[in-house]
């Protein structure tokens, strides 16, 4: 028999219940998380930072559960896997923190979509989670941000147009990993992260904008054919429909 078959009140199993995360790497991982721990950052995007310390305000329950989330979320971390969150709702407790002191739960909820471990560090316990799968394009760095210790150098020996990290970022989370005009997924790196390209439908040396409105997320095979295909000219004016119907106002691309 298992716990919820043994146990006569089911949701209140405290076999279950009172966990903070199940499953660990290569299994999936689920981490119990609090609504009043989500906030948007400066992207727009949600993301919910912890730093699951071993303070006095924890009971010696409470610092293994904070163990076995932390791992949890690092082994994830380091395997570039996706976890699912489930988000409570309820009182903070006296002390304030969410991860610490005795709280109880009024709302609870499966998220449907997956969340990116962005940072887990095992030495501080300070872990990062950002709500959706990472996406990156051809302009993005190997190294992710997080992880970057030291200014990184380079020499450009031509001019080039600086493109909005921002707005490419937006492109992509627009298009979800699929390319936004053959349908096509695209391929997962190996760093966890789904890959697709950005193209300005009017060249940026053209004259063309660095909006949202005059980019489209493509596969590979589709950015070369944009670039060096025949019908090139079609495809701008189909990309340009293509962005309409996702953009409001993004009608005139220029």
């Amino acid at each position: 028999m298992t716990d919820w078959e043994r146990s006569p009140r089911g949701a209140g199993n405290p076999a279950y219940c009172y966990q903070w995360c199940f499953g660990a790497p290569p299994s999936p991982v689920v981490a119990c998380l609090w609504f009043d721990e989500v906030h948007e950052n400066s992207r727009g995007r949600a993301q919910v930072e912890v730093v699951l310390r071993h303070g006095s305000e924890l009971s010696s329950r409470q610092k293994s559960r904070a163990d076995r989330l932390l791992q949890a979320l690092v082994a994830a971390h380091n395997a570039s896997q996706p976890i699912r969150a489930i988000i409570s709702a309820g009182p903070l407790p006296p002390s304030g923190q969410s991860h610490g002191g005795k709280r109880s739960v009024t709302h609870r909820a499966l998220d449907s979509e997956p969340w990116t471990v962005h940072v887990a560090d095992p030495e501080t316990g300070r872990c990062v989670l950002l709500r959706g799968l990472d996406f990156v394009d051809q302009f993005s760095t190997s190294v992710p941000e997080s992880e970057l210790k030291v200014p990184v150098r380079r020499t450009v020996v031509t001019e080039t147009l600086v493109r909005d990290p921002r707005l490419r970022e937006q492109v992509l989370r627009r298009a979800g990993g699929i390319c936004e005009f053959c349908g096509a997924a695209g391929f997962v790196t190996a760093s966890g992260r789904v890959y697709l390209e950005t193209h300005h439908i009017e060249p940026l040396s053209e004259g063309g904008s660095d909006a949202e409105s005059n980019m489209i997320a493509l596969c590979p095979n589709d950015h070369r054919r944009a670039h060096h295909g025949l019908d090139r000219e079609e495809l701008a004016e189909t990309f340009k429909a293509r962005v309409t119907q996702r953009v409001p106002g993004s009608g005139d691309t220029q």
